[in-house]
């Protein structure tokens, strides 16, 4: 179910408010990119905008079951559109789908274990 607020701004406090919230939660040994994109991201924000969230993590279970765990371990009390993926899984994304490459390029940044996607963006 969407929830509509009055106004933008106060969707925009709301988001921002469960992004502090959750983005520790996302952050372990296992995590190795954390990106922020969509409206929220690209400043393109509506009263039902979402939280859309990328996640790259060393982590080999069947993709499912590291959505499933991240969905426990985050209980959103937003909407939350998260994709997660393994390192390997992100090469691949990055060549295949312009829907992700759209995200890398344009989202931002929360965490990057590596510094390489900030390094990647600095060289174009």
């Amino acid at each position: 179910m969407t929830v509509r607020y009055p106004d933008e701004q106060a969707r925009r406090n709301r988001l921002l408010a469960e992004l502090d919230r959750i983005l520790p939660l996302l952050v372990d040994e296992d995590t190795e990119l954390v990106v922020l994109f969509g409206s929220l991201a690209g400043g393109r924000l509506r009263s039902t905008s979402d939280l859309d969230i990328l996640v790259v993590r060393t982590d080999n279970r069947r993709p499912a079951q590291r959505m499933d765990e991240l969905y426990r371990r985050l209980e959103p009390r937003v909407a939350l559109d998260l994709i997660v993926y393994t390192p390997e899984e992100l090469e691949e994304a990055r060549v295949n789908s312009s829907f992700i490459r759209h995200a890398l390029e344009n989202g931002k940044i929360l965490y990057d274990r590596s510094k390489a996607v900030e390094g990647a963006r600095k060289k174009h």
